[in-house]
């Protein structure tokens, strides 16, 4: 029955997969009809086709250090097959190599055990147990050692479920054991602030230099031309190769023919550029074709000054500058600045009781946006427009800098689809030209021709390679001339990654703790991720600092007969501390609200538009301010408060009221009445209706100036007029 089982399957793969497995596969295919059925091609939308070959576990390999099995690969080859399915290169090797550690397993237990598992049915729990034993004594985490245990697992219950089809899975199925994990939490390795800030600015250096090269380039085709074939100027008897604009105009020409026709220019113009640029240029030629494209350097540093404001990591990576016919395109942002009238066409005033929260069309903010390859989900992060190291302005000067390349790679493309007939290697040089088409971290590659003369950066090149020769060398010389040598050693332990790491960091310090804003920030579906980027020697420092503060204030109070106050002790917790100044603020002033602020006499702009200097808050509109202190003596004027605005939804436009302030208040007071003080939850009730009675009855007005019964002829007159309450 195995040996029939068994012809069934090769007989199967003998068809070049075009069975029951081959509809499973998708996008993996097998090349020709009588292709091998442990290798096939798998294809990726982000990194196109290449091969997966499984010859090795058939015929052992020395490397690795076991004896080939071709019984048994033949059996689970079927669905390690299905499983590559649309996976990256990355993952599929990993796999593998998870399973190179089971067939070593498999050689070290034939010889101790002299029992010899050859084919998939032949693996029992046993084998489980012994294979576990065998991973906890290799050196690498437990971790991976889990996962090298359930991948293996799971392909083995896949190929047993084919190969005894009929019996249900409980029969089929292998119970194999877990790796247990370990209790003590996992350590994230600390990032230094100080030397993170020292190497973002040799960023930004490196960002200047490219941009400043961009112009110089803009500058040469304005003025210069090709000096070959030229003669010497009968006027001013200079030779054209003396102008350095001449020089820059045939670097570029150089660039585009090294692109499109695989091959350089002439020998003797080469050596007559060198020559020439040399009196400009320490690196001759280079600097000149940097004037037209940026170069790997250059293209790191405005990769990491974005990853530095984003926290992004392989997310920056996959920003799109072209839409689905490879050109040019803003889909890669979101202008915030575009309110709902405008892109109406059509403005609007009202007064300020229905005007529109949150928008501001003299807002310079965008939100940048990307799928991070990962995991699939797209990401958003808001960036500055006119902020000239800002992502926004950053992508703007690399999409500029690139053009000429992108414009070179679209021709060799249309070259390309112009053939009738493309083979499998054009096929795939035309993925590597469309995915550098998407990308804006593209850049000349002065040691190859063709497309491959426009390199992108984290495929060409890894991001950690570059990051280590290009940027580490340039902060630490950088630290060096400023005199912080001391920061030199943790700059040399720095990695791309780590940037994600600080920014986690600094959004924590900067919320205040706050690990939600962190995670949001991060874009972590769980917490249980988040936690993980926190747990650094020096964030657990700063809590510890910041619960002995909270500590040594809690007992001062005590100590002088004081009431401990949670607003007191929640400030005292921030960065900023808790002087006697802010004690006394708190002391002396209560908002009309009943409220307690840390700074009446300068309340955000936002809040009090028309503040005068030196004189209170007027509008003390608290639970919106980052002033306002929340006390529970303010319960029965937020209870109040919350009748004036259901009173209000009910007199103006349900639009209008949704889009302003009012409703972000409304819903701030119902989070105080349920999750703040849900003790006092009955007296706020009782004071809410009591109000809301007298506000219909005319014995109170809104805002202590307007009766009820007046706010919809108020609303109308300003809205007809066009007149605006600040």
């Amino acid at each position: 029955m195995k040996k029939l089982q068994k012809h069934k399957t090769d007989l199967e793969f003998s068809k070049g997969g075009e069975g029951k497995t081959r509809r499973k596969t998708g996008a993996s295919r097998v090349s020709g009809a009588n292709a091998n059925p442990l290798t096939w091609t798998v294809f990726n939308p982000r990194e196109g086709e290449f091969d997966v070959d499984l010859t090795k576990f058939r015929d052992g390999s020395d490397e690795t250090g076991f004896v080939g099995r071709p019984a048994l690969i033949y059996d689970l080859a079927p669905e390690i097959r299905i499983w590559t399915s649309n996976k990256a290169k990355s993952s599929i090797k990993k796999r593998l190599e998870l399973l190179e550690k089971f067939f070593r397993f498999l050689s070290q237990f034939e010889v101790q055990w002299d029992s010899r598992v050859s084919r998939c049915l032949d693996v029992e729990v046993a084998h489980g147990e012994a294979f576990k034993r065998f991973l906890l004594e290799q050196r690498f985490g437990v971790g991976r050692k889990q996962e090298t245990l359930r991948a293996v697992e799971a392909i083995l219950n896949a190929s047993r479920r084919r190969l005894m089809d009929g019996l249900d899975d409980a029969q089929t199925r292998l119970i194999w054991p877990t790796i247990e994990s370990g209790n003590a939490p996992k350590m994230h390795r600390d990032v230094n602030p100080k030397a993170l800030k020292v190497i973002y600015t040799a960023a930004k250096r490196l960002h200047d230099k490219s941009v400043e090269y961009g112009l110089e380039g803009n500058k040469a085709l304005e003025k210069g031309y090709d000096p070959r074939g030229e003669i010497k100027d009968p006027e001013t008897l200079e030779s054209p190769w003396e102008n350095v604009f001449n020089l820059s105009v045939l670097a570029r020409e150089r660039l585009s023919t090294r692109v499109l026709l695989y091959r350089d220019i002439d020998q003797d113009d080469v050596l007559q550029l060198n020559q020439c640029s040399q009196r400009y240029f320490s690196t001759p030629s280079l600097a000149l074709m940097e004037q037209h494209s940026p170069s790997c350097r250059s293209t790191l540093a405005s990769y990491m000054l974005v990853s530095f404001h984003t926290g992004w990591t392989d997310t920056v990576g996959a920003i799109s500058v072209v839409d689905e016919d490879f050109e040019d395109c803003e889909d890669w942002y979101v202008d915030r600045s575009t309110s709902p009238d405008e892109r109406n066409q059509r403005q609007s005033s009202v007064m300020i009781l229905a005007k529109p929260h949150g928008i501001d069309t003299s807002s310079n903010e965008v939100d940048l946006k990307a799928i991070r390859p990962k995991t699939g989900r797209l990401h958003a992060a808001l960036s500055f427009k006119n902020s000239r190291y800002r992502p926004y302005s950053v992508l703007r000067d690399q999409i500029q800098r690139t053009k000429h390349l992108r414009d070179l790679l679209r021709m060799l493309r249309w070259r390309y689809l112009a053939k009738e007939r493309l083979r499998d290697q054009k096929r795939r040089e035309i993925f590597e030209i469309e995915r550098k088409l998407r990308s804006p971290w593209i850049y000349f590659n002065h040691k190859r021709k063709g497309h491959e003369a426009v390199g992108l950066l984290g495929v060409t090149e890894p991001i950690a390679a570059t990051f280590k020769r290009y940027l580490t060398p340039a902060a630490i010389q950088a630290a060096q001339r400023r005199g912080k040598g001391h920061l030199c050693e943790d700059i040399e332990r720095m990695t791309a990654g780590d940037v994600r790491d600080g920014f986690a960091a600094y959004i924590y310090d900067a919320s205040g703790g706050n690990p939600f804003v962190t995670q949001h920030l991060l874009q972590h579906q769980s917490m249980r991720t988040t936690r993980v980027y926190l747990r650094q020697n020096r964030q657990i420092q700063n809590r510890l600092r910041t619960f002995r503060d909270m500590c040594k204030h809690f007992f001062e109070a005590i100590e002088n007969g004081r009431d401990v106050d949670p607003t007191a002790l929640h400030m005292a917790m921030s960065s900023s501390g808790f002087t006697d100044k802010d004690h006394q603020n708190l002391l002396d002033f209560r908002s009309r609200y009943g409220m307690a602020c840390s700074n009446p006499f300068e309340p955000p702009t936002e809040i009090a538009p028309n503040h005068i200097a030196g004189t209170l808050c007027a509008t003390q509109r608290c639970l919106l301010c980052r002033h306002g202190r929340l006390t529970a003596e303010a319960i029965p004027h937020l209870a109040r408060r919350l009748a004036e605005l259901l009173e209000l939804s009910r007199s103006i436009p349900a639009q209008r009221f949704l889009e302003s302030s009012f409703e972000i208040e409304r819903q701030a007071i119902l989070i105080v009445r349920e999750e703040t003080y849900p003790e006092l939850g009955d007296a706020f009730n009782r004071e809410l209706a009591n109000h809301r009675r007298a506000l219909t009855e005319g014995r109170a007005l809104i805002f202590d100036e307007v009766p009820l019964g007046e706010v919809a002829s108020e609303f109308k007159a300003f809205t007809t007029e066009g007149g605006e309450v600040n």
